[in-house]
């Protein structure tokens, strides 16, 4: 018949004051031009690597014959496939290493890694690690 209800009016929120962009840009991490490729730290073994690259359009890790060989963690298995890089090369890994443990902050998950043979430029462009 005249049933009457009453509902509480929140508040509405208060605006925050906009963050200016030099402020903005100095928290962010730099990144490259490709919004899906950036750098993080990650440990393999007792080797903290600063620069790998993070790439979620890659299917695969690969590491460069340097890191591996520094790693010391015994043969590689087969690979069994060709990999065509961004430059639409061709190249033959020199094998799989199996199940490494990658720690990525607190996270530690097994990967495989395709071992190539390319230049050594960790001096000038990082560690060279790709993780896809």
């Amino acid at each position: 018949k005249g049933v009457t209800k009453t509902v509480p009016v929140l508040p509405l929120p208060k605006a925050s004051r906009p963050v200016p962009r030099r402020e903005h840009n100095k928290n962010c991490k730099k990144k490259c031009r490709d919004p899906r490729i950036f750098s993080i730290p990650c440990t393999i073994g007792n080797c903290t690597y600063a620069d790998a690259m993070l790439d979620l359009g890659a299917s695969i890790n690969v590491m460069p014959t340097s890191i591996y060989k520094s790693l010391n963690f015994g043969d590689l298995e087969p690979a069994g496939m060709t990999i065509q890089l961004a430059n639409r090369s061709v190249v033959q890994p020199l094998g799989v290493l199996e199940d490494v443990l990658v720690q990525v902050n607190e996270l530690i998950f097994p990967t495989d890694f395709y071992i190539l043979d390319m230049e050594d430029d960790t001096s000038r462009k990082g560690s060279t690690l790709i993780l896809g």
